[in-house]
């Protein structure tokens, strides 16, 4: 079936989104497999609007090509491992861009002391956070507790949490602690605690597209997101 946004945009070209007749005939299309000249002369005649074959060519044309390109993307069966094309181009005509790579520049160490109030430390910037962690004044273990503690205590209230990996979570963080006591820094986010949406498959974890049925799904692969 077509998608509803596209299906409101082929009767804006024609200049009739403003009548009954695209409410009719996406009444008459829900469940079918493609729309029909009949579909839309019945539709018409109920909306009580002329339209030419011209017109009905037209639509039929845009309407069902739309949801073929849906249906042979569907058979694709692509792995979860496959990225998504997601590809932003903001070049605009005429306008030339400083195509040159300059390279990544961090932001002076705060100097700061550790707080003891997870209040406080719960607040602080990444940059400030990298910086506690790696000059060892807070351990990632720590941080991480703190993070949990954070989530047990207002998902109750706030519902943002779908799945806690508390143990994949605090078994990263100790090999974290480890890698930077062995003077293997990997960067500024190496031991900071995050949080993803529940899109990314995860082994040993439901994976539930935050949608109902797929409350029990788990995904045997591992995202190529996630990192530690």
């Amino acid at each position: 079936m077509v998608e509803r946004r596209e299906f409101i945009k082929v009767f804006s070209m024609a200049g009739l989104s403003g009548t009954l007749l695209p409410g009719v005939l996406w009444a008459q299309s829900e469940g079918k497999a493609a729309i029909t000249k009949e579909m839309i002369d019945h539709a018409a005649k109920i909306a009580g609007v002329a339209i030419s074959d011209e017109y009905k060519a037209m639509m039929l044309a845009n309407l069902n090509d739309h949801a073929k390109g849906f249906k042979e993307i569907f058979e694709l069966h692509m792995a979860n491992s496959v990225e998504p094309a997601l590809l932003f181009l903001p070049e605009t005509s005429g306008v030339d861009f400083d195509a040159q790579k300059v390279p990544m520049r961090m932001s002076s160490a705060p100097a700061i002391a550790v707080s003891k109030n997870p209040e406080e430390l719960a607040f602080l910037t990444v940059r400030e956070l990298s910086e506690l962690v790696r000059t060892r004044k807070i351990s990632s273990t720590s941080l991480t507790n703190i993070y949990l503690d954070r989530l047990k205590r207002y998902d109750p209230k706030l519902k943002f949490v779908v799945t806690l990996t508390e143990e994949r979570a605090l078994a990263q963080a100790k090999e974290a602690d480890r890698d930077i006591a062995a003077g293997k820094y990997r960067g500024p986010l190496h031991g900071l605690p995050w949080g993803a949406k529940d899109l990314l498959a995860v082994k040993g974890y439901p994976t539930t597209w935050g949608a109902g049925g797929f409350e029990r799904q788990v995904i045997e692969e591992e995202s190529s997101h996630l990192g530690r």
